[in-house]
């Protein structure tokens, strides 16, 4: 989707790519040198998995899946626009 409209009518965005060499090769071609920052791929949040992080973490890009719609879901599951249109 390209506007917020069709964001709206239920289409879904396209999903993004995880990998670490992808986000680091974008990253170095905005300008940020080599040497400064590296993306990680991090596989828990457990204490044995986060030892694994090369530190100092400077932040975190969080990709999951987004889970196709489920008719049986339950109600109270309200979608971001149907919230937003309550709320906002």
């Amino acid at each position: 989707p390209t506007s917020s409209a069709s964001a709206c009518s239920g289409e879904r965005w396209p999903p993004l790519e995880s990998s670490p060499e992808v986000f680091n090769q974008f990253m170095w071609s905005l300008g940020v040198p080599r040497g400064e920052a590296e993306f990680h791929d991090v596989y828990g949040l457990d204490a044995d998995a986060l030892a694994m992080v090369p530190q100092p973490v400077l932040a975190v890009v969080f990709c999951f899946p987004d889970p196709p719609e489920d008719p049986a879901a339950p109600p109270e599951q309200v979608s971001a626009t149907e919230d937003k249109g309550k709320f906002g």
